[in-house]
């Protein structure tokens, strides 16, 4: 390998570039905010960024805090932890510029980069590589549940090692690429936030019920709401009829449509559970658990599930299309005032649950048939763009993940001359996006007049702009004194990130002004 290596490149073993590794610390129960900040493995995420949301606060000693409180560039690295579908050894960057104390739990253990010798965030992105290849299984060994580290064994892996201003380069573009990827699953959130005020402004609260809307039962506007208490313990195969469980209701409120995720059981046995055998368009939701009760809620919308069967912690709901549109419904139920009705009959018990029964009785506003049909309408054109933003967002990731692999090993340059002007986007034209929107979704569901100003000013300092010209001006830098460095894979990412009018501009515009007003006016 190390006669294959371009000019300047070393290979050394991962604990030789590291000055010191310290351990997590734990520390004992804190009243509140009165002690020091204290990262876990659930603040990490799969791409390396700290996720901040509940930081837990713990009782440690001043010395302690001293001596292993987080500096920033250093590297988190997950010592115990993983699951079956996730190795051991996920890795995280500290890039808060803070005089606050941060510690890592005892879970973790800082690696601190030797700077003289490597760019701290360039080992960052090859421990993610390392991490994402699965090569980290190698290191891990599993007890009682818990997969651990064998962290020497780690540390003493051999890594390639560019020259400092090299690893910086190849940081500056792998940094532009996943903030590109960042963007793209924002946008995703963002078009969830104005399908919600869509629901709203049409719709109005249904707590207040301020469109004066006819009162139901969920009971009477539904052919179905059943489980099955006696589900469980059964034998799952191979291969058969998927059971679809809380785990298989992602985030956007989809259910997964990917066979892959799903444990199964034998037809015979599927056929004994009618009542809750799923078909198009079917809602579940989760009746147990204390972070899932009546919140994890899912829409049926793939012909992979036709067939399916649930779990004994879900519920199925069928709507009765008469009376009950199950786009609207599905809305209606993951809505703040849905969540709110239902919350209403959560039991709070050791386990968190809520009864058929009491479901069953929840009244519900029921707005004319045709007015929840053309909000269905308008649901069904914004998952085809979601479906189209996913697709860009897996040829995205596709190209990040051999951007990053083949840059850390030292294949890629290209002779190819950078075009800059074929990236150049026509600066936004509010009154053309006003027209999009009356055409794609039917109706003024803004107010266009208000929005405009803050539109136009957000889009002088578009960061979509600011990210291309970064990145392709970095792609002329020489690499190795001769050639554009990887011209020829980031080229292709503004194709691939589809920067159109309904992913860009719909986007920004619905998130500065739901930022200001939380919801449409």
């Amino acid at each position: 390998m190390k006669d294959r290596l371009p000019l300047g490149w070393t290979i050394k073993k991962l604990d030789e570039i590291i000055i010191d590794k310290i351990t997590g610390e734990w520390g004992t129960e804190s009243e509140g905010p009165g002690g020091v900040k204290v990262l876990k493995t659930t603040n990490f995420t799969n791409d390396g960024t700290i996720n901040l949301e509940h930081v837990v606060y713990r009782a440690i000693s001043k010395d302690i805090i001293q001596k292993k409180r987080l500096l920033y560039g250093d590297i988190i690295l997950e010592k115990s932890g993983g699951s079956d579908n996730q190795p051991v050894g996920r890795v995280v960057f500290f890039d808060i510029d803070t005089k606050e104390n941060y510690l890592c739990n005892n879970f973790t253990q800082i690696l601190r980069i030797n700077e003289a010798v490597a760019y701290p965030k360039f080992i960052l992105y090859y421990l993610l590589d390392l991490h994402k290849r699965g090569i980290t299984k190698r290191y891990q060994n599993k007890t009682t549940g818990i997969r651990n580290l064998q962290v020497t064994r780690y540390l003493d892996q051999e890594i390639l090692i560019p020259p400092i201003e090299t690893q910086k380069i190849i940081v500056s573009l792998l940094d532009k690429a996943a903030k590109c990827i960042q963007k793209r699953k924002e946008s995703d959130e963002l078009v969830d936030m104005y399908l919600q005020s869509v629901f709203i402004e049409m719709f109005g609260d249904p707590i207040a019920n301020t469109k004066g809307w006819g009162i139901k039962t969920l009971e009477s506007v539904c052919s179905i709401i059943y489980r099955y208490p006696t589900f469980y313990g059964l034998t799952y195969i191979k291969s058969g009829t998927p059971v679809v469980r809380i785990g298989n209701i992602l985030k956007s409120g989809i259910v997964d449509p990917d066979l892959n995720n799903y444990v199964f059981i034998d037809e015979a046995i599927n056929i004994k559970y009618p009542h809750t055998i799923l078909e198009l368009s079917d809602i579940v939701m989760a009746v147990r658990g204390d972070g899932s009760t009546a919140k994890r809620i899912g829409y049926v919308n793939s012909s992979n599930l036709v067939g399916a069967n649930i779990s004994p912690n879900l519920l199925r709901f069928k709507a009765d299309i008469r009376v009950m549109d199950p786009s609207y419904m599905f809305h209606l139920l993951k809505s703040f005032g849905g969540q709110q009705l239902l919350d209403k009959y959560v039991n709070r018990t050791a386990k968190k649950n809520i009864n058929a029964r009491d479901i069953k009785r929840i009244k519900v506003p029921v707005p004319p048939i045709e007015l929840q049909n053309e909000f269905a309408k308008i649901t069904e054109k914004i998952n085809k763009l979601k479906q189209k933003q996913k697709q860009s967002n897996e040829e995205l990731s596709m190209l990040f993940k051999s951007l990053l692999q083949k840059t850390l090993r030292g294949e890629l340059t290209s002779t190819e001359i950078i075009d800059e002007e074929s990236f150049h986007t026509d600066e936004f034209n509010f009154d053309n996006f006003k027209e999009h929107i009356k055409v794609e979704f039917g109706k003024e569901h803004f107010r266009f007049k208000e929005l405009s100003e803050s539109i136009n000013k957000r889009f002088k300092s578009i960061e979509y702009e600011e990210i291309k010209k970064n990145l392709f001006k970095a792609l002329e830098e020489p690499f190795n004194g001769s050639q554009p460095f990887l011209a020829q894979i980031l080229k292709q990412i503004p194709s691939n990130l589809d920067l159109s009018l309904q992913d860009k501009e719909i986007n920004y515009l619905i998130t500065d002004y739901l930022r200001r007003n939380n919801e449409i006016a």
